[in-house]
């Protein structure tokens, strides 16, 4: 193990943060009695040194042993040959670690690189007897299809065949039904040009498969609104759904009503005949889920509207599944380009009517792929807060509940269950300490998305 020690000698930026602290407590003592970690983030981002650049590997690894010992560099040596393992986990073979990783990277996208399927292997059997040179054995014999024109980039005949049932679907249905509202009545005034053309291509679709892309702050939630309501007032049956169980209470929220998740969904299969089934954040579902939402819908002679973004979430969940559909089915789709969210006109100062400039600015560049100078615009209007892995559970409980004790609407996101999990239990204990929720507890079961993209038990609590 690496002593506790050695790790504070290297965590310089720590120290530096801690005497800062200290120096402006020391001149200004009226702070003493406010949020010590808000202090601390202040000079975190305010005061921090600028990076020296083009310093290569080699030269920051001899700085790095100018700072040990012998002995020092022979454990850390030793450590690395021979990571401790978790005694107390399960056992675990490589072929199994190499699935999960299957499971979790192709349901997501089509293609991938074998070397990142490595990776997430690794990191599913961290403290496990398991080696890389074993994984890539695996990997070896798996019969992937291996991309002549990329090497590295594989998929297997499972991925390629789902992604075309899915194509199928969506193609076969083309300009085969009755628009899916006869007369479609003049759009809500409330609407631009641009929205109330979305509107009407939509309600005028033929096909099995509507497509309705639109990036972040764009409207198309409200669009998406007019077109619901439309639908409800000319006699359809329309099913709402949305793969995260806080955007399903976001649609409630906006008016969408029996708004479900589309794992729930599935589970059910409970979807009436010739219903229309509309799906918000359609880019972030699954291989494995799609296959399934068109096969139901179909089966019961329903319709689909597929409202999305294929680039909103790439970095984080976004899939191929409605990628596929966008670039292969041959489908004409509405679109909505205008970013309509965080108007710098409403703005209440002229402070906050800079930042929201700024903010839209950066929106832009997300959008355009431009993400480097995103974030970098983000950082500079103090919107990024730097953290570790061993505090940032701690840094987010803290700042969400300053939020909801500001009564701000506020939305945790993690990557991973774990952290899910972890979060959650710092947020509940935060809850219960400042007497927001109950003391009292009791369990209840909850559908979970695995990584195949199928529902599986989870357990939720609720308080008294």
């Amino acid at each position: 193990m690496v002593s506790q020690e050695l790790i504070e000698r290297f965590s310089k930026r720590h120290q530096e943060i801690d005497r800062k602290t200290r120096e402006l407590l020391a001149r200004e003592p009226e702070k003493a009695g406010r949020n010590i970690n808000a202090i601390r983030d202040h000079i975190a981002h305010k005061e921090r040194a600028r990076k020296i650049k083009d310093v290569g590997i080699a030269r920051l690894q001899s700085l790095w042993n100018g700072q040990l010992s012998f002995d020092e560099r022979l454990r850390l040596t030793r450590l690395d040959r021979n990571p401790p393992l978790q005694l107390d986990a399960p056992k675990m073979t490589a072929a199994e670690a190499v699935t999960w990783a299957e499971d979790h990277l192709f349901d997501r996208r089509s293609v991938v690189r074998e070397q990142e399927l490595w990776r997430h292997a690794l990191e599913h059997a961290r403290g496990r007897d398991v080696s890389l040179p074993e994984i890539q054995a695996v990997t070896k014999e798996r019969g992937y299809v291996r991309d002549a024109v990329s090497p590295g980039r594989v998929t297997t005949r499972e991925v390629l065949g789902r992604e075309w049932e899915i194509v199928c679907l969506a193609r076969e249905g083309m300009r085969s039904y009755r628009p899916l509202c006869a007369r479609p009545p003049v759009a809500n005034p409330a609407l631009d040009k641009e929205q109330r053309q979305a509107v009407n291509h939509i309600l005028t679709s033929r096909d099995f498969v509507t497509l309705f892309r639109g990036a972040a702050g764009t409207g198309k939630s409200y669009t998406l609104r007019e077109v619901d309501l439309t639908l409800r007032r000319s006699g359809c049956m329309v099913q709402v759904l949305a793969p995260q169980r806080q955007q399903v209470m976001d649609l409630e929220r906006d008016g969408f009503m029996g708004a479900q998740t589309l794992s729930a969904f599935l589970a059910r299969g409970s979807l009436p005949r010739g219903a229309v089934v509309m799906v918000d954040e359609a880019g972030q579902i699954g291989g494995r889920q799609m296959l399934e939402l068109l096969r139901q819908v179909k089966e019961k002679e329903g319709r689909v509207i597929l409202s999305g973004d294929t680039h909103q979430h790439g970095a984080v969940e976004g899939t191929d599944a409605l990628r596929a559909i966008e670039r292969h089915s041959g489908l004409e789709y509405a679109e909505l380009t205008n970013i309509r969210r965080q108007n710098p006109d409403d703005a209440k100062t002229q402070a906050e009517r800079r930042w929201l400039e700024q903010y839209r600015l950066a929106v832009a560049e997300a959008q355009a792929g431009k993400l480097s100078q995103s974030f970098d615009r983000l950082d500079k209007q103090a919107a990024i807060v730097a953290c570790t892995l061993a505090n940032q559970q701690q840094k987010l409980t803290e700042r969400f509940l300053e939020l909801v004790n500001a009564n701000y609407s506020t939305v945790v996101v993690a990557q991973t269950w774990s952290e899910i999990h972890k979060v959650n239990e710092r947020v509940r204990d935060g809850l219960k300490a400042h007497g927001l929720v109950g003391q009292e507890e009791t369990a209840v079961t909850a559908l979970e998305r695995g990584f195949d993209g199928c529902p599986k038990t989870g357990c939720a609590i609720l308080h008294s």
